[in-house]
């Protein structure tokens, strides 16, 4: 305390004393200051000026441009003099009607005659080709050349010349076509210049003849025959100086003036002066003003350093109490919660009977529920401490767009609800930011919207606008056809804690965080969340947030999109929309068709390269198609709650948006990218990439169910593990075998997981074995600042509890070495249907191979198969007894692909063959062939019925053998 005390008292006298010196200082150097700033000021008034004075003159070089253009023309042409001056004087009357009095007329010399648009006839001594502006545009042939002001032959008045050679396209020389204009305005314009009161302009001509000035008798005069003080400025500018600042000059009145002057690109000076009393008086009140605002300021910062010191010493103190509270319950709390979901994960993964399967199913989300809520709890607690931190790494965008799309399409299984997305091909594909973190506010937002919308439609938009070469502001609109909100509640919508409309959202879940939480992010990435909502009809929430880019490839992009045929029927106006606004914004143009009778008309004409359809059509849309030989690719947009196999074309499961409609349009399979796979995106739950039997792992825990659940976790990737329950026994281990790796938990009665790493290292520092050892943090603590502490400490890499699978495998690719790494068909994993029962008329193995070799998935299926296979029996023999022959081919093709999507190959074969003599009525076929095929058909089915029965009485028996074993 006595430390801090000093220390703050210190800066204290520090800061007071600067800042009593630099208002001391202030008074004496305050008039430089505030010169400089005058001098700007005055600086922008001439530059000012010269743009506005450049730009009339601009006006008369462009007419006289344009004008000698027209006349060229003309005389190629084979015009007359007569009819050439016709033409200038219909100009002048129309250029004196359209520009006012500033135009005067044009006129010159053609073919040695001088002709005038205002049939002026000078007097008989006029010579025109001794005229300034004839001499002047001869001598810069193809420039338009301005003169200085003089008075018009015709009536004295002051005018501007701009004059040019009237030229050929051959080079051939016409004669000197010229534009006057009154000078009156620029005059004026000059005289009203100014910076102070007092003050006024003037203007030079290259020679630095006097052209304006307000004393008349100034003008014409050489401005270096006026003083000696003015001569010293003509030979600055004169040495090709652009401009003269801050001369001091007696002026017409005898007045002390401060002048400034500055050239024009036409050679012409603007100049402005102020009396000198009225810009030293500016210049002292100003540096009064200032000395009073230090000694204010001065005073005010005193005291709040004073505060400061006394705030700051009681901050530090709850700090440091608030971190360690917040290490120690996310270890206490997260640390159960890694034994309940890692057995759960566990136990899915084993053969169990199908009642037990869903009990521990229910554990494992009611657990995630759990989770969730504790991280809200946590992360609102770090940040009311300060400790929220964005980590910045590159990421693949339609990587993370994919995965939310898959958590937020589970929810909607059982809920009516459709949702919609939109992703601005445009958006770069690799951007650098948090992940993680946008991750956590997209699905916030998103889960709100199910949550809180009973029937309709919820929709995500993703745009972005550049912000520099390399940054650029992302925006993510969450639309709903929800409940909404009242406008008196959303001002309390991302308050902490806060739930609005309680009557109506009674048995809605929550902490009332989410929100809170996700405006913080997004605030910590530069940007926040709005809400536009009306009641009773939804809501509109929007996520904006700044994010890096070193590679601006585009996300989606489709090759000669203006060469795609495409159509499509959705009879929903707001998917049509949708999918209208992807093409569209894809480069392609589609035809919505208006019919589903129209739509396979099309179709089987076969009049376009891609047809897109939903699911809920695609039987029909499938027959009709292959019975007209169509070249379209048939596109099957399946529906949330729906499943439907089409082996022979393309399926993509709604929403569609940019990037699979890019990779279908550009012929790569649906869940392709057109870019290289993300490092951070790994395979979900028992998938394991890759097997490693060659490798040797220690995992260090000091509860035995964590190491029995990290245990089971790595089994699927066949590395040979020890375990232990203490550092000590750690640090024997690690030095009687050579791990390539050590999961090393953080809090551990006695020696702790850091201090045991820091022995590790200095085993042997001579050993690379001992200093370079992976070593993996298992830890529950997910305070920032802590990790930064375990990097110090030697640690290589964290894995948080729960363990996530994802994460896991992260690790395991990123430290066991490549060479002890086997792929899947190299490390010999045993395919499921080995312990499959065989069932005659089926290939077990190839349909296991489609449901990615799950024995659980595959009985599910068969059940399915089982029972459509009995139904539709009957319905394949009323049809042909009714000789309904379009209906007999639509139930052949479905069982087609359905036994071929089992393995049974060869009854998909038999109805692939009548589905074709059902098309093209052949009879005798039909006659000969379907009742051998219903025979098989009913035969499959009873032994897929046989052997689940069998496959149940087996798992029952086991049961209680599953309940205790674990």
């Amino acid at each position: 305390m006595r430390k801090l005390l000093v220390t703050n008292l210190s800066q204290l006298i520090l800061v007071i004393l600067a800042f009593l010196v630099m208002v001391l200082m202030s008074y004496f150097f305050a008039s430089g200051i505030v010169e400089k700033y005058i001098f700007a000021n005055a600086d922008e008034v001439v530059t000012n000026a010269d743009t506005v004075i450049t730009a009339k003159l601009r006006e008369a070089e462009v007419s006289v441009i344009n004008i000698s253009l027209s006349l060229r023309n003309r005389l190629e042409n084979s015009q007359t003099v007569e009819e050439i001056h016709r033409y200038l004087r219909e100009l002048t009357r129309f250029l004196r009607a359209s520009e006012g009095t500033v135009f005067v007329s044009v006129y010159g010399v053609v073919n040695g005659r001088f002709i005038d648009g205002n049939d002026w006839t000078p007097p008989a001594d006029y010579r025109p080709l001794d005229q300034p502006w004839y001499r002047a545009a001869m001598e810069h042939p193809g420039e338009v050349v301005i003169l200085p002001p003089y008075p018009d032959a015709r009536d004295g008045s002051i005018i501007l010349t701009a004059s040019r050679v009237l030229d050929g396209s051959g080079g051939e020389v016409y004669g000197v076509i010229c534009y006057d204009m009154y000078f009156l305005d620029i005059e004026e314009y000059v005289k009203t210049l100014r910076f102070s009161e007092g003050g006024y302009g003037m203007l030079l001509a290259p020679d630095f003849t006097i052209l304006v000035h307000p004393e008349d008798s100034y003008l014409g005069k050489p401005m270096g025959k006026l003083s000696e003080a003015h001569a010293m400025v003509t030979r600055e500018l004169g040495g090709g100086s652009p401009k003269v600042s801050l001369v001091k000059l007696e002026n017409h009145q005898n007045k002390e003036v401060v002048a400034f002057y500055h050239r024009m690109p036409n050679g012409w000076y603007i100049g402005i002066a102020t009396p000198k009393v009225n810009y030293y008086q500016d210049v002292y009140r100003m540096a009064v003003v200032l000395s009073i605002l230090g000694f204010i300021l001065s005073a005010m910062l005193c005291v709040i350093l004073i505060r400061m010191s006394i705030a700051r010493y009681h901050s530090e103190e709850e700090n440091r109490s608030k971190t360690s509270f917040l290490a120690r319950m996310s270890h206490e709390i997260r640390t159960p919660m890694n034994s309940i979901l890692g057995a759960s994960n566990i136990m899915i993964r084993k053969k169990i009977p199908r009642e037990l399967l869903e009990y521990i199913t229910i554990i494992r989300e009611s657990g995630t529920s759990l989770l969730s809520i504790i991280n809200d709890i946590l992360d609102f607690s770090k940040m009311e401490v300060g400790f929220i931190h964005i980590e910045n790494k590159d990421y693949s965008l339609s990587s993370l767009i994919n995965d939310v799309i898959n958590v937020i399409r589970g929810m909607l299984i059982e809920k009516p609800l459709d949702f919609f997305v939109f992703v601005d091909s445009g958006v770069p594909e690799r951007l650098n930011g948090d992940k993680a973190r946008l991750r956590q506010v997209l699905i916030n937002l998103l889960n709100n919207a199910v949550k809180y919308t009973k029937k309709g439609y919820l929709s995500l938009h993703v745009n972005f606008s550049w912000l520099d070469a390399r940054k650029l502001r992302l925006s993510f609109n969450v639309s709903d056809t929800g409940i909404g909100i009242k406008k008196e509640d959303i001002k309390n919508l991302f308050k902490d804690f806060s739930r609005v409309d309680m009557e109506n959202n009674e048995g809605v879940e929550g902490t009332g965080l989410g929100l809170a939480i996700a405006n913080r992010l997004c605030q910590a990435m530069e940007g926040g969340i709005t809400v536009e909502s009306e009641y009773g009809k939804g809501s509109v929430f929007t996520a904006s947030l700044v994010q890096s880019c070193e590679e601006p490839q585009a996300i989606a992009r489709v090759d000669n999109p203006e060469q795609k045929r495409v159509f499509f029927y959705e009879e929903r106006p707001v998917y049509a929309r949708f999918l209208l606004e992807a093409f569209t914004n894809l480069g392609v143009h589609p035809a919505q068709v208006q019919s589903l009778s129209a739509f396979m008309e099309r179709l089987e004409q076969g009049t376009g390269d891609f047809a897109f359809v939903s699911s809920r059509y695609a039987a029909e849309c499938v027959s009709r198609g292959e019975r007209g030989n169509t070249a379209a690719r048939l596109v099957v947009m399946t529906e949330l709650r729906n499943v439907f196999v089409y082996p022979e074309g393309i399926s993509v499961s709604m929403p569609v948006y940019a990037p699979i409609l890019a990779n279908v349009l550009n012929g790569a399979a649906p869940g392709e990218s057109a870019l290289p796979p993300p490092e951070e995106d790994f395979p979900e739950m028992g998938e394991a990439r890759f097997t490693a039997p060659a490798a040797r792992a220690l995992i260090v825990d000091d509860i035995a169910t964590n190491l029995k659940v990290a245990v089971e976790l790595m089994a699927p990737y066949k590395i040979r593990i020890d375990t232990c329950s203490s550092g000590g026994e750690a640090l024997g281990m690690v030095q009687k075998h050579r791990y390539d790796l050590v999961f090393m938990d953080h809090m551990m009665p006695g020696m702790d997981g850091l201090e045991t790493t820091s022995r590790i290292r200095n085993l042997n520092k001579n050993d690379r074995y001992f200093t370079s050892l992976p070593v993996i943090m298992l830890t529950a603590n997910v305070i920032v600042s802590q990790r930064e502490m375990f990097f110090k400490s030697g640690v290589n890499d964290f894995l948080g509890k729960p363990i996530d699978v994802q994460e896991l495998c992260r690790v395991l690719e990123k430290w066991i070495p490549g060479e002890k790494r086997l792929s899947r068909e190299e490390g010999g994993e045993p395919a499921a249907g080995e312990t499959f029962p065989e069932i005659p008329g089926l290939s077990v193995q190839e349909g296991l191979r489609y449901l990615g070799g799950s024995a659980a998935a595959y009985a599910d299926v068969l059940g399915v198969f089982r029972a459509d296979a009995e139904e539709k029996a009957g319905q394949i023999r009323e049809a042909a007894e009714r000789e309904d022959w379009e209906l007999f081919t639509a139930l052949v093709h479905a069982i087609k692909g359905a036994a071929r999507g089992v393995g049974a190959a060869g009854l998909g074969d038999l109805a692939a063959g009548l589905e074709q003599a059902g098309r093209s009525r052949d009879l005798a076929v039909i006659g000969e062939q379907t009742p051998g095929f219903l025979r098989d058909l009913t035969d499959l089915a009873g032994a897929v019925k046989n052997t689940l029965a069998r496959i149940s009485r087996q798992e029952k028996k086991r049961e209680p053998a599953a309940l205790s074993g674990f």
